[in-house]
């Protein structure tokens, strides 16, 4: 007699390991329109907490901001979008989804946001986090770092398809000690209006990629670096700037194939100089 007890007791365990990991949709919505149902926040701090890992957690479009967030669950965030007006007749709501600060602290890796208008400072203290298609109106980027204890060890950062507007920037921000490392960040397909910088900690950082960026002006009259980093990889990247300040210290970095509106990258190894 064929048996069926080990198909039948393969089929129940692939059951409880799907339950195991289901996923709940959460709704932010704080237009005060009269939205019924469950899972249904006005803030994106109140749709965390009511989350358990792993769910997703959608931000309808509004005008007013969906407030701070402090996150410590792996979650994934998704926005409206940005820019949307640029498309008129393809959009049904125009409005952004707005927040202000956001935190990944430790317990969030895995977490990814993308689709949001962020406006306060984006710090990134947990390993293996994604934040891309984000518009960063008014907020700089901290990569190993969280406000409330300073520098944190990260890896397996990936930050792609972001606008940075206004001159804020994207900081790589190790600490002194080895267990504040930063290893592994991966930013590409960016444009970034403040440059790359960092804690000026360069020994603890390795493995970076910043490739295929459009790099802005430079960070700030004092430091004239629009890219800060050591120990990366820095290959396809347009530096817009013109002006004569040392905005790209070479250290430790390989650098291939970039175009720049000054001398930084020189002319070997494919770079271009004084393109404008």
């Amino acid at each position: 007699m064929k048996n069926v007890f080990s198909p039948l007791l393969a089929a129940l365990l692939l059951l409880c390991a799907l339950a195991g990991h289901a996923q709940t949709i959460r709704r932010v919505n704080n237009t005060g329109v009269a939205v019924t149902g469950v899972n249904v926040y006005s803030t994106l701090q109140a749709a965390h907490d009511a989350a358990s890992s792993g769910d997703i957690i959608y931000l309808e479009p509004s005008n007013i901001s969906y407030g701070a967030l402090v996150c410590v669950r792996p979650l994934t965030i998704i926005g409206n979008g940005y820019y949307l007006a640029q498309n008129p007749g393809l959009q049904l709501d125009m409005r952004e989804s707005i927040v202000d600060a956001i935190t990944f602290a430790n317990g969030s890796a895995g977490s990814r946001i993308t689709g949001c208008n962020i406006t306060g400072a984006l710090s990134i203290g947990a390993s293996t986090v994604t934040v891309e298609r984000n518009r960063c109106s008014t907020s700089y980027t901290y990569i190993g770092y969280n406000p409330s204890i300073g520098s944190v060890g990260v890896s397996g950062i990936i930050y792609r398809q972001n606008i940075v507007e206004n001159g804020y920037a994207v900081y790589i921000y190790p600490g002194s000690t080895a267990a504040t490392a930063v290893s592994n960040v991966n930013i590409t397909n960016n444009i970034l209006t403040g440059g790359i910088s960092s804690s000026g900690q360069y020994i603890r950082m390795s493995n970076i990629l910043i490739s295929n960026n459009v790099i802005g002006n430079i960070l700030s009259p004092t430091s004239q670096y629009g890219i800060d980093v050591d120990n990366a990889v820095i290959k396809n990247n347009i530096l817009t700037y013109t002006g004569t300040g040392a905005n790209f210290p070479p250290r430790n970095n390989a650098y291939s194939y970039n175009i720049a509106g000054n001398s930084a990258f020189g002319t070997a190894n494919g770079n271009q100089q004084n393109i404008t």
